[in-house]
């Protein structure tokens, strides 16, 4: 009875302590072009990762990952975090909506999607190729997080059933939409042209 009552008295704690500590997180967009600089019809991988501090596994997050203004066209999301709980979302005009990953707590081990053992912050959580539109111009790339459920979960100890909410911070990325090849071309025959006829 003593062994058990101690256990009590350290279950409660550890959840203590895990409530005391401050739980915080950055969901980042990031594109894998080398100088942000794209022409009409060039595909770019954009992607999510989440950092964290005062937990020890994303428990989840939901939301959409798009362009303003919406331009472009949006394909083949897809998410290194696998099974069931995973929603990798549906493309949408120049985004993805619908994203939606979850996890199982620590506590239970043998569910069909623990988070695997690679995932310690930050970890990546969701990309998609963005096809970038015709007319040229500046790209704003955010996570929107849906409205029920505005932060990042988490579970602060291995001891964990329920999530907490982190305090959480979205950072978003950019592209520029430059003329192509072929239109500057066009672009410096008319200039000759035109300076050819005031001569």
């Amino acid at each position: 009875m003593n062994t058990l009552v101690l256990s009590a008295g350290m279950l409660c704690a550890a959840m203590a302590s895990a409530a005391a500590t401050a739980q915080t997180a950055t969901v980042i967009v990031s594109h894998d072009d080398p100088d942000g600089l794209v022409e009409p019809g060039q595909a770019v991988r954009i992607g999510v990762m989440v950092d964290w501090t005062g937990g020890i596994q994303l428990a989840g997050l939901a939301g959409s990952l798009g362009p303003t203004p919406d331009v472009g066209i949006a394909s083949s999301p897809s998410s290194p975090l696998g099974g069931p709980l995973v929603n990798v979302g549906t493309p949408l005009g120049g985004g993805i909506v619908g994203y939606d990953v979850a996890s199982i707590p620590p506590f239970f081990t043998a569910g069909p999607n623990v988070i695997p053992s690679w995932a310690f912050p930050p970890i990546p959580v969701l990309e998609y190729t963005w096809t970038a539109p015709a007319t040229p111009g500046v790209v704003e790339f955010d996570f929107t997080p849906r409205a029920l459920a505005p932060n990042v979960r988490l579970y602060t100890s291995l001891l964990s059933i329920a999530p907490v909410e982190a305090q959480t911070t979205y950072v978003g990325t950019s592209l520029t939409v430059v003329p192509g090849v072929g239109v500057l071309w066009a672009f410096g025959a008319a200039a000759v042209v035109v300076g050819r006829r005031r001569r």
